[in-house]
């Protein structure tokens, strides 16, 4: 987390490598992104296409991201402290039940400062 009281944010970078672990079918797809969170509004940034497949773990980042990429979040030193994170979703087209594992690692969240 952090609080911009300590100085407005300019943009920040997001890093993770993942990987999906015994996919349920064969294109089975993880639906992934990016949030944050401020003053209990959550924030979401879909990453690429939205969703992963890859059984070997594959590097991503996103660079550069502003306030504009999250409609309504507050950068400046007025906003209120931030909280990171990310997010995983499935769904299964042929109804029933479904179960996807995945691994994350290298989580990072970069913050520069204005």
């Amino acid at each position: 987390s952090y609080d911009p009281a300590q100085g407005a944010i300019d943009h920040i970078n997001y890093y993770e490598d993942h990987i999906e672990l015994l996919p349920p079918f064969t294109g089975a797809a993880i639906g992934w992104g990016f949030f944050l969170e401020q003053a209990g509004t959550r924030y979401t940034k879909v990453i690429g296409n939205g969703a992963f497949t890859n059984t070997s773990w594959q590097t991503v980042s996103m660079l550069n991201l502003t306030a504009a990429d999250f409609p309504g979040v507050d950068f400046s030193i007025s906003g209120k402290p931030i909280t990171f994170g990310y997010f995983r979703s499935n769904s299964n087209t042929g109804g029933g039940y479904s179960k996807t594992t995945h691994g994350i690692d290298n989580w990072k969240v970069e913050i520069f400062r204005k």
